[in-house]
């Protein structure tokens, strides 16, 4: 059998029982944590708003919800217009071993068809296990990152797991999971222009067209559409393209269907971009210290690929125009904790991002160079004095881990900015209910209307 024959039957043979109590809890917090990020989304990133307002114009069967607006449109198209709110404030969770934001594009697409299906609550979890898995899977099998040859793959590998994810709510067979795969890949790819086009709004909403492929794919393969024989494997697959190079199997397959890798990623403990928390933390450190942002003349960060994208362009990561740059800006993050002692939602407001205090110190922080990962360190340059120190990751919480009651404060920060009210005690109750009971009060909450 083929590796993507071997994926594919592990996936379509998952039921709730097989899953360790573990990757069940991990589910539940991954999905009421995104759940919390996309609703604040709704009152924060005027660009989700277009793919609301997009998907209604197109009109359709009203299947499922689209958080915010309480409206239903035809599944696909919930999951493009909820999909481009998961990564929109840049809170959602992380697989730390790779960068990936394995659940942005698979909740919206699990979320979608699960209610124009009519699936139940424990179906839902194993999709989402199952989908989660599959995108730290392939992420840790990638032989050499995309971005050299100019790819931008967390959401692409998003698509693959949305497929697989709403493959199984589907109760799709082993074949037609390939075959979803391999539609995945046609219908939503993306390049790395992003990252030069200050003016692009992409990264917020990507997402959203990687929710809707998996969406969509599944439903063809439902129907007998067939793709590709090896649609991750095949000289034009998934793989090759990315890398130019096969997928490393070891990661793909070992404990495949018996450890899930949803147990392994974190809840965000401040809303942008992973690779800004180590500097985030130093700069609170040095705040705490007592240093002063009048104290510094320069600050240099030398930094491991791909974070060189937070700190060039120079000019743009200084002084970003949008929230969503903002969030990928080192000297912008930097020059938040240091002046403001915090970062939160609050921090990437028109506001804070016209905040001269915050502007000024931003402007003095720049690039040192590249250096291998774990090497990666900040040279400070205080009234004459130059400090240099480590940059480390601070601690990270497992989804694994976290209570119900420990996810609680910041759901109810992320409910504060949503543009409909939600109680965070019961979004939280109708997330860890799914094994006991239908999904149907969790769509009821989801539906509320401004």
């Amino acid at each position: 059998m083929s590796l993507e024959g071997d994926l594919a039957a592990v996936y379509s043979d998952v039921r709730f029982a097989d899953l360790p109590p573990e990757a069940v809890h991990a589910a539940k917090v991954s999905l009421v944590d995104a759940l919390a990020v996309m609703l604040a989304a709704t009152g924060m990133e005027p660009a989700a708003a277009l793919f609301a307002d997009h998907a209604l114009e197109a009109g359709g069967v009203a299947q499922s919800v689209m958080l915010g607006r309480g409206q239903r449109v035809p599944a696909a198209m919930a999951a493009l217009a909820n999909g481009a709110l998961a990564h929109a404030i840049d809170f959602e969770d992380t697989f730390d071993a790779t960068g990936m934001h394995p659940n942005a594009a698979i909740i919206p697409a699990v979320l979608a068809l699960a209610e124009a299906q009519g699936a139940t609550g424990d179906r839902v979890l194993v999709a989402l296990a199952a989908g989660c898995d599959l995108v730290c899977r392939l992420s840790l099998a990638l032989d050499s990152d995309p971005a050299a040859r100019h790819w931008y793959h967390p959401p692409m590998l998003g698509a693959a797991g949305a497929a697989v994810a709403a493959s199984c709510i589907l109760g799709l067979s082993s074949p037609q999971i390939v075959d979803a795969l391999s539609l995945s890949q046609n219908l939503f790819s993306l390049g790395d222009g992003l990252k030069r086009s200050p003016q692009s709004q992409l990264r917020a909403v990507r997402d959203g067209f990687a929710a809707r492929a998996g969406v969509e794919a599944a439903l063809l393969a439902r129907r007998g559409m067939r793709g590709v024989a090896a649609p991750l494997t095949d000289p034009a697959g998934l793989f090759p393209v990315l890398t130019g190079k096969g997928p490393r199997r070891e990661p793909l397959l070992d404990g495949l269907g018996r450890q899930f890798y949803g147990t392994q990623v974190t809840i965000k403990q401040w809303p942008s971009c992973r690779g800004t928390h180590p500097v985030i933390a130093a700069a609170l450190n040095l705040r705490a210290e007592g240093v002063r942002p009048e104290q510094i003349s320069k600050i240099r960060f030398s930094v491991s690929p791909p974070d060189d994208m937070l700190l060039q362009p120079t000019a743009q990561k200084q002084r970003p125009g949008t929230a969503i740059d903002a969030k990928f800006s080192i000297p912008f993050c930097f020059a938040s904790a240091l002046v403001e002692g915090d970062v939160s939602l609050e921090s990437f407001t028109p506001e804070q991002l016209h905040n001269p205090d915050i502007l000024n110190l931003a402007a003095r922080v720049e690039m040192a160079g590249l250096v291998e990962k774990g090497a990666e360190r900040y040279d400070i340059y205080i009234d004459g004095n130059t400090v240099s120190s480590a940059l480390t990751l601070p601690p990270t919480r497992r989804a694994a881990e976290i209570s119900e009651q420990e996810i609680q404060p910041k759901v109810a920060q992320c409910l504060a900015y949503a543009a409909v009210r939600i109680d965070a005690a019961d979004l939280i109750a109708a997330c860890f209910g799914l094994d006991s009971a239908a999904p149907a009060p969790l769509f009821s909450l989801l539906a509320a209307s401004p």
